[in-house]
């Protein structure tokens, strides 16, 4: 079976190592060079740690876990606890090279500075800028959310939130003060970041908004910093698989983000391999797993920012702080992908109330 891949993040690379586990030899086209960067604020989850371990990638040298977890709204609401649930940060531009020396290594090709121009899916073969033509069974897309192909090939748009970036290098926080920060904005959905690594801060900003109105917004938020890295990343309700038969998305390209908190590392990896599990054994539970995980999260996002309610969101949240924090950390950071629904909540619920009754005791 002849596999191309077309792009070099986590969840074409991801996709990759799970081909060649199966005794699948994929070809990867990236179209820049490795190192290269990319806006992110680099968060891993335990959920993007499990795919990692599931992959047998040893990666920690490359990862930073800072000691304190911040969810704010930027005012009045602050949930500040301890990050005793192994949160890690990484550089995209190291970790995405990572991975795709990790491919090459096992067996992978990998085609640098290989740019698809087109895509005859009658004849199934691509064509790269260097006018070579590859010929292909099954086609993984994993471009990004601002690839080209997806418009190319007429498939359904993306729904976008704008993001904007910056990387701080001086006036670093100590290291007992550095922190994973999230803020969530007050009347649009949108969240922004400040993210402590190891020697750089990452402040960003994501939203439906357009570029003036989210850079007023980062400023207000942030100050006013050097020039800001700007990127489309999906937020919102995202279209199904590809309609075109031996032909899947994965990754951003694909919609696999958490609406609530961006993220997209670990559900790219996990899209990868929901999408070599369909291929190989024709399963699709992983990848209706994640569907309905994201859907979750879109309606949670969406509660969350209803405008009659968002104002008593953060009262409750702020009057029930401890609860609010074991939420944060038990349900929507730690848990795994399977752990997602409103009546998966309601246990999580029970679950802290017995477990303070028990503590009372």
């Amino acid at each position: 079976m002849k596999v191309l891949i077309i792009g070099g993040g986590p969840s074409g690379t991801s996709a990759g190592m799970w081909l060649l586990k199966s005794g699948i030899k994929p070809v990867l086209f990236e179209k820049r060079t490795f190192p290269r960067d990319k806006l992110c604020g680099g968060l891993l989850t335990p959920r993007g740690q499990n795919e990692l371990n599931l992959l047998n990638i040893h990666y920690n040298h490359i990862a930073y876990e800072p000691p304190n977890i911040n969810i704010s709204d930027g005012a009045c609401l602050n949930l500040n606890f301890k990050n005793d649930i192994g949160i890690q940060l990484i550089k995209r531009e190291q970790f995405d090279k990572f991975l795709a020396d990790e491919y090459v290594k096992r067996g992978g090709i990998l085609k640098e500075s290989h740019e698809i121009k087109d895509i005859d899916t009658e004849n199934k073969y691509i064509t790269t800028a260097q006018n070579e033509k590859y010929p292909y069974d099954v086609m993984v897309i994993a471009e990004g959310a601002g690839g080209g192909l997806r418009k190319k090939l007429h498939q359904a748009k993306l729904q976008n939130a704008l993001c904007l970036e910056y990387k701080k290098k001086d006036a670093l926080p100590k290291e007992d003060e550095k922190s994973i920060n999230v803020y969530f904005l007050d009347d649009k959905p949108g969240y922004a970041w400040r993210f402590d690594n190891r020697d750089e801060t990452i402040i960003g900003i994501g939203a439906l908004l357009d570029y003036r109105d989210l850079n007023d917004k980062f400023n207000n938020l942030f100050g006013e910093t050097g020039k800001l890295k700007g990127a489309f990343v999906p937020y919102g309700l995202q279209p199904g698989q590809s309609s075109i038969r031996d032909i899947y998305f994965v990754g951003d390209a694909g919609g696999y983000v958490n609406s609530l908190l961006g993220e997209g590392i670990s559900y790219g990896m996990a899209s990868g391999r929901a999408i070599v599990d369909m291929i190989v054994n024709n399963n699709n539970s992983l990848d209706c797993v994640l569907r309905k995980n994201l859907k979750f999260y879109l309606s949670l996002r969406n509660l969350f920012f209803a405008r009659t309610l968002s104002k008593l969101n953060i009262k409750l949240l702020k009057k029930y702080e401890e609860f609010a924090i074991y939420i944060c950390k038990e349900f929507i950071l730690r848990s795994d992908f399977t752990v997602y629904g409103y009546k998966k909540l309601l246990q999580h619920f029970w679950r802290y109330k017995i477990g303070r009754k028990n503590s009372d005791k």
